[in-house]
């Protein structure tokens, strides 16, 4: 058959700058050829030389690549007789449009339980260039690379081929870690009071099997993230909301709750506390960590970001200020470092952990011993105390400037409320405001608000904003689309 295109065949697109070997790149684009068309079933293919020739590539590079090609099934190589395109139509996919109806697969053949509070925090593609706000997250942009990386590579170059001594290595891991907490959050634990997994959903889902059965009850702040109430939520467990004032919670209704026999455990996301930055005055704790033991009730602290803090030490979590046996301390390490050395840990009593350790060993495997004892190193010699002294410094600095921002533009119409801890502030509106509108509004413009950080009723009109992932202009640009949003409304409401 004649050739689709004269050579020198316009369409392979080849890179000796590439870190990808020419010959790889040789076989993806005859491959990308066949599939678009521009190589047809039963083409033959130049010679070697001569393809070589048209390509500007060495004979040895292509017959490599041939070769490749003939071991996928591409292309059939006929000694004395030439080299051909096989019939590809069982592996290339139609490139017409076909209506939905018309497609196989658009729809399972079976149920599914869908999520309706997931379908509202759907963002269409087109939204993904945009800015968006969150409850309060740390920037990837200042993640912390090289020292991580450096530090695994050497251990790993040490290590690798040698007998791993994985048992001494997770003590010395653990050794460290609990050294960590103790110098950084006043954690004092045992080693069998602490458990490790690779992410803060697995340690609610673990926390969720030892403690409930379906249809029990776990109380949880009126305002709570939506996060944790969807995994409690989905192993069934009902939501109790629990009030809390300027004098802490009431302890009455929380008595009263826990009395309840299908009440396990009560959950606090302290940051503090989530999501209005209002703190938990200590005498209401003290009062709380009675009662719960009292009535057998777990107390679940969650504290996830806990080393950005804005005072000159750590507030102290319910364990530190209290030792009990009725609380289970949820927290991260590695906040500025890749996502591939994030450890977050569990603590509480020793049995608990126990079973904590068995039920993790269903749902992943054994942490890697070289990114443990990474994560040793960077502590021992204080590169993860460092970090996140750099890193609080530019926090501190973004908090400022949003919250200055806020009441430069906005004044005496909103209440603000900065956190001692985290990455999120609380504004409450004193004026009239649709904060669905102001979503829709804000998203017109650029900005994209999820639903959950959206607090709306007859007496509330709030929103939770993260700072920790917005420099100084994206600040500016989040206050300005939202003053022009807020401008908008009130210029309706007085027509």
């Amino acid at each position: 058959m004649n050739s689709p295109v004269d050579p020198p065949f316009p369409f392979l697109h080849l890179d000796k700058n590439s870190s990808t070997p020419i010959y790889l790149q040789l076989v993806d684009g005859i491959i990308q050829a066949i599939q678009l068309g521009h190589f047809v079933h039963g083409y033959q293919l130049p010679g070697t030389r001569q393809f070589a020739k048209d390509l500007g590539l060495n004979r040895n590079t292509v017959v490599k690549s041939l070769e490749e090609l003939a071991a996928l099934g591409w292309i059939d190589i006929r000694p004395n007789k030439g080299t051909y395109i096989r019939n590809q139509s069982h592996k290339i996919a139609h490139l017409k449009t076909v209506k939905n109806d018309d497609r196989n697969g658009q729809k399972a053949g079976f149920p599914i339980y869908t999520s309706y509070l997931l379908d509202q925090e759907k963002i269409c593609e087109s939204a993904l260039t945009q800015l968006h706000l969150n409850q309060g997250l740390p920037d990837s942009r200042l993640v912390q690379y090289h020292e991580a990386y450096k530090a695994y590579h050497h251990i790993a170059k040490r290590k690798i081929g040698k007998p791993q001594q994985d048992t001494n290595a997770h003590r010395y891991f653990v050794k460290q870690i609990l050294n960590y907490l103790a110098l950084s959050r006043q954690l004092y634990f045992h080693e069998d009071q602490i458990h490790f997994v690779s992410n803060r959903a697995l340690a609610l889902h673990l926390i969720s099997k030892l403690l409930f059965q379906p249809a029990d009850q776990i109380g949880v702040h009126t305002m709570n993230e939506q996060f944790s109430n969807l995994i409690f939520q989905s192993h069934g467990i009902k939501l109790y909301p629990i009030q809390l004032s300027e004098n802490g919670f009431d302890l009455s209704k929380l008595e009263e709750m826990m009395v309840n026999a299908t009440t396990k455990a009560i959950y606090l996301l302290p940051l503090h506390l989530y999501p209005t930055a209002q703190p938990v005055p200590p005498q209401s704790l003290k009062e709380l960590v009675a009662l719960a033991k009292e009535h057998q009730i777990a107390l679940i602290e969650d504290e996830p970001y806990a080393s950005f803090y804005y005072t000159h030490r750590p507030l102290p979590s319910i364990n530190a200020q209290f030792p009990n046996d009725q609380t289970i301390t949820l927290g991260q390490i590695g906040d500025g470092l890749p996502s591939l050395f994030h450890l977050n840990y569990i603590v509480g009593p020793s049995d608990f952990i126990a079973e904590c350790k068995k039920l993790s060993s269903i749902y992943e495997e054994v942490l890697d011993p070289f990114l443990l004892e990474t994560a040793s190193t960077l502590i021992k010699e204080g590169e993860l105390l460092r970090i996140e002294r750099k890193h609080r410094k530019i926090y501190r600095e973004r908090r400022e400037r949003l919250g200055n921002r806020l009441r430069q533009t906005f004044g005496d119409s909103i209440q603000l409320q900065m956190p001692l801890m985290g990455l999120g502030l609380w504004l409450e509106w004193k004026i009239p405001l649709n904060l669905l509108q102001l979503k829709k509004d804000a998203f017109e413009k650029g900005l994209v608000i999820p639903q959950h950080l959206l607090y709306q009723t007859k007496k509330l009109t709030g929103i939770r904003i993260g700072f920790g992932t917005l420099n100084d202009e994206e600040i500016d640009q989040v206050v300005d689309i939202l003053s022009a949003c807020v401008d908008l409304q009130l210029k309706k409401l007085r027509l």
